[in-house]
């Protein structure tokens, strides 16, 4: 279970990210909403361990980042809104990497790079330098990589933004299926996007500016979970 109690965010005078709580169980799917400059991102970074909290603390099954980070990060996969990978590298030495960084043993890593290309439509541009990819292919590479460790929690910023319409349907295949129960955060600023995917949502009311919030749910209601 994924736990954030209390995660605020503050650059001298400016509240960017106020008193935010949240949890996710195994299996569930948190739709993270709001338009830009709202503190979607900030919170994002704060979850896995890309930006202190000024205060407030998240954790892994009661393991919290500021007192184990490196146990913490090790359950933790993470694809950015913009797909940065060494563009030089193929898609099987990207992975490759990423893999020895988690030490995953030789014979399971492989296993795992072919299984995820081809689920993610890439196995026939393996051996491709990815400086030819498009933002939709370099996107599903590092969803790949987010999940080759099978961590615990699966961090989405935004993760429609540059996926093609094939890769889109394969993903939303993907998400209710995970080989192990995982908590997925999903991150977007448009409900329609991702709301066919998601188990439920929570919708952000706070960060910089004063938000009207009747284009992702209806009116007076911050939480809705789909039975």
């Amino acid at each position: 279970m994924f736990e954030a109690r209390g995660l605020t965010k503050r650059y001298q005078t400016l509240l960017a990210v106020n008193d935010v709580n949240f949890t996710i169980g195994p299996g569930e799917i948190l739709g993270y909403l709001g338009p830009n400059g709202s503190g979607k991102s900030t919170t994002i970074n704060m979850v896995v361990g890309l930006l202190e909290p000024s205060s407030g603390w998240t954790a892994l099954f009661g393991q919290r980042l500021d007192e184990h980070p490196e146990d913490y990060k090790r359950r933790v996969g993470y694809v950015p809104e913009e797909p940065h990978v060494y563009t030089h590298l193929t898609a099987i030495e990207y992975l490759e990497l990423v893999g020895r960084l988690r030490r995953l043993p030789s014979r399971l890593l492989h296993e795992k790079i072919a299984t995820l290309l081809q689920l993610f439509d890439l196995w026939d541009s393996r051996f491709l330098a990815m400086a030819g990819f498009s933002k939709g292919m370099r996107q599903r590479v590092l969803l790949c990589a987010a999940l080759m460790h099978g961590p615990d929690l699966l961090v989405l910023d935004e993760p429609f933004s540059g996926l093609d319409v094939n890769a889109g349907m394969l993903y939303r295949i993907l998400m209710p299926l995970p080989t192990t129960p995982m908590a997925w955060l999903v991150v977007a600023s448009i409900l329609g996007l991702v709301g066919g995917a998601l188990r439920w949502f929570r919708r952000l009311t706070w960060g910089i500016y004063p938000l009207e919030f009747e284009d992702y749910l209806p009116s007076g209601i911050n939480e809705l979970r789909l039975e």
